[in-house]
């Protein structure tokens, strides 16, 4: 396996995701019914998925840009322009409909994640863990992007009349950070929120009330012109594809026994671009359970 310095004191070599995550159920019993039959069987037929497959020289080449060595984005990754430092153009992410998922960028795929943003004209970020090293307090460059954060990060809250608020009430675990993005040199600049969850644990699910409130605050920034929505989590398959699914199909009316199989369909396409999107069965019958509006 090759392993990446990320810096002059430092080597760290990615982990398997699910070596370093554990997960108790605290004694909950989930009962065998339709949504556990339909998710084994999405399991099973996603197990047979070959259009995933790995180019082992480029896989073998950027091992370093993996967070973990077993979520790899395979053959569909989201190419960016090569550069001496990336010859390949690889990122960890993978363009699926709308949205862009990829991992919590590493130390040194910082510049990688930057460059992506730009290159598909992104204007909005969300991240489904509560923290992230990538945003500067003040400015940051990357190669020839420069990032600045616009004013400290502000919590929602039903009082305030700062300028990028909106009024959206108890929206506590919800922190949007405005950005500009402009390359060195030019005098044009791009607008991009950065919208942090905080009320999501891994491997979990979150408050359906806040993930609504989330879906609703991110819409406001939305407009037809803009590039995909990013979305990451820490490996970028359990959140951020519990976050996907929800958003996709949120404004759809559908049968509540038609839903589980919805569901796994729309689970099914995602895993043939980015393998294991969607944790576990909880955070499958969560989807079932918010979708159905119950």
């Amino acid at each position: 396996m090759s392993i990446c310095l990320h810096s002059s004191s430092e080597i760290k070599v990615p982990v398997k995701c699910r070596d370093r995550l554990t997960h108790s159920w605290g004694g909950f019993e989930i009962l065998k019914d339709q949504e556990e039959i339909v998710f084994n069987e999405l399991e099973q037929k996603c197990n047979k998925i070959c259009s995933n497959n790995e180019d082992i020289e480029v896989s073998n080449r950027n091992q370093c840009r993996n967070r973990f060595s077993d979520i790899t984005p395979g053959s569909k990754f989201v190419k960016i322009t090569p550069r001496d430092s990336n010859l390949d153009g690889y990122i960890n992410a993978n363009m699926i409909s709308k949205y862009i998922i990829t991992q919590n960028p590493l130390y040194n795929t910082t510049s990688d994640f930057w460059q992506m943003v730009w290159e598909y004209n992104s204007r909005i970020i969300i991240s489904l863990i509560p923290y992230v090293s990538y945003i500067p307090e003040q400015i940051s460059v990357h190669g020839n992007l420069i990032v600045k954060n616009l004013v400290p990060p502000t919590t929602y809250d039903s009082g305030s009349e700062d300028e990028y608020e909106i009024s959206m009430p108890d929206v506590d675990n919800v922190v949007v950070t405005p950005l500009e993005l402009h390359i060195i040199g030019e005098t044009s600049t791009r607008n991009i929120h950065h919208i942090t969850f905080k009320g999501w644990p891994d491997r979990n699910t979150p408050n359906i009330d806040d993930l609504v409130k989330l879906c609703n605050i991110k819409d406001q920034y939305n407009s037809p012109n803009m590039g995909p929505i990013v979305v990451h989590c820490m490996a970028g398959i359990g959140r951020s594809g519990c976050f996907a699914v929800y958003d996709s199909l949120r404004n759809q009316k559908y049968y509540t026994k038609d839903l589980p199989t919805l569901i796994a369909s729309c689970i099914y396409q995602m895993r043939r671009s980015r393998k294991h999107m969607i944790q576990n069965l909880l955070q499958f019958k969560f989807l079932c359970m918010a979708l159905s509006g119950e």
